[in-house]
């Protein structure tokens, strides 16, 4: 299945509100911690959006609920054996979706800025495939005051290899990726340090993200070639914004 313009503005409009939580927080991560995690069940799978809006209980959903003990950013994983689910956050109480990710088949990532005491709901929605069943995890970052500023760079990963390595830093991966890119939140000079020690080349997007008026800029930081990107390496796919299923 084709993802949809409504699926594209989904995540163009998450990506944003990400981006406007960081810049009013002004804050960085602390260590994750584990809130919930479950396997859940849909014996039936329904084609429909998962993301605009709760759902009654019913065939082809799974949900659950929880509160967030602070402000912070919360995590969402949803992994299936085979098939398309797909994976959003609510507000309990306001029904305003939080985050949400349709883009990855049966393996989903929702993340976004909570309040403390929160409650929030966690829907998943089996479209399609013979899995009935999906590992749900939900995991939590409390933040604290930065020393330092916050930045977001988009960081080129033009192979699976560079994705990998990236991964492995320990840096503030964002959902946000596209064709050959990932974009992270560095917050200090030691990220930095790290991000550049590793081989990779960064665009700086946003400077300051506690900024008032904090908006993407295209200065470019090239830390070194990356020794890990050769064009041997199996390419990435298409964004996902614009993927087909």
């Amino acid at each position: 299945m084709r993802v949809s313009s409504g699926h594209v503005l989904d995540r163009r409009i998450f990506v944003l509100a990400m981006l406007c939580g960081a810049a009013l927080m002004a804050a960085a991560p602390a260590q994750a911690t584990s809130l919930l995690t479950t396997n859940v069940s849909a014996p039936k799978a329904v084609e429909r959006s998962c993301l605009a809006r709760p759902l009654s209980h019913g065939p082809g959903l799974a949900s659950r609920t929880f509160r967030a003990p602070a402000a912070g950013l919360v995590q969402v994983r949803l992994t299936a054996a085979a098939g398309d689910w797909d994976l959003a956050v609510f507000d309990a109480k306001t029904r305003e979706r939080v985050a949400g990710s349709a883009h990855f088949r049966s393996s989903e990532l929702a993340e976004g800025f909570v309040g403390k005491g929160q409650r929030l709901l966690v829907q998943a929605c089996r479209l399609s495939g013979r899995a009935s069943s999906a590992h749900l995890s939900v995991d939590f970052q409390a933040w604290k005051s930065a020393a330092e500023k916050a930045q977001l760079v988009r960081v080129s990963t033009p192979t699976r290899v560079a994705i990998r390595k990236l991964m492995s830093l320990g840096l503030d991966l964002t959902e946000h990726g596209g064709n050959g890119f990932r974009e992270v939140v560095l917050h200090g000079e030691a990220d930095a340090r790290k991000l550049g020690k590793a081989g990779f080349i960064s665009v700086v997007r946003v400077p300051d993200l506690a900024a008032p008026t904090a908006a993407p800029t295209g200065s470019t930081h090239v830390a070194s070639l990356s020794r890990h990107c050769r064009a041997d390496e199996p390419r990435i796919g298409a964004s996902p914004t614009t993927a087909s299923r």
